[in-house]
């Protein structure tokens, strides 16, 4: 029966005898990336996504107060007119 030469080493990664597991671990060996090819965006533009959801809840906003404003005229009309 063949013995196994990783068996008695598999918990530790760093082994150089053990031929089917890394000498160290993955985190090590990554590649260094190359710089980004385009400057970073200032914080100006970086916000900008945010322009449309805070001009549709401007508008939101808006009309709900046009409503609650337009209701009570309308609540003081009738109540006006049946006393």
């Amino acid at each position: 029966m063949a013995r196994d030469p990783c068996r008695s080493r598999r918990a530790n990664l760093d082994s150089p005898a053990c031929p089917h597991l890394p000498c160290r671990p993955l985190a090590h060996r990554s590649p260094r990336h190359p710089a980004p090819a385009l400057p970073p965006r200032p914080a100006l533009r970086r916000g900008l996504w945010a322009l449309p959801l805070l001009l549709s809840l401007a508008f939101v906003a808006v009309v709900l107060a046009w409503l609650r404003a337009n209701e009570r005229a309308d609540l003081e009309l009738h109540c006006s007119a049946s006393s």
